[in-house]
């Protein structure tokens, strides 16, 4: 058994004890993460649900006010959160994906992107009303 995981004269206890570390890392954190995204097939961007071919990914919560769960969301819809809500909003009310989806005028924006080619990038704008709440 040990010799289909293991290659042959390198069981060690060095490489014993890192892949082992490794199991239990992978173990607790199963959450995929942009390394791991980009060497498999795109995954599917919970906010537009589009294949998501260039990953980011977004603090719910803003670092800055202290969050630190994130989400991995295609890189549009990235861009239009941060053109649609400051980060007090993020912080106070828009920190899942379902209360994103509940802003009117972010839930149009997603709907246009959602239609858009996912393996192509669309530019975003502030947006106005977020302007003027600065």
């Amino acid at each position: 058994m040990a010799d289909a995981i293991v290659p042959q004269g390198m069981l060690t206890f060095k490489f014993l004890l890192l892949h082992l570390l490794d199991i239990v890392v992978r173990m607790e954190y199963d959450k995929p993460t942009l390394k791991d995204l980009k060497d498999g097939p795109p995954l599917v961007c919970p906010i537009c649900e589009r294949p998501n071919y260039f990953p980011s990914d977004h603090h719910m919560v803003p670092k800055s006010r202290g969050g630190k769960t994130t989400e991995t969301i295609c890189e549009d819809c990235h861009k239009a959160i941060h053109a649609h809500f400051t980060n007090k909003e993020l912080e106070e009310t828009y920190h899942t994906p379902e209360a994103l989806l509940s802003h009117e005028g972010f839930a149009k924006q997603i709907k246009f992107l959602s239609k858009q080619d996912p393996g192509g990038r669309t530019k975003t704008k502030k947006n106005k009303d977020r302007l003027a709440r600065e």
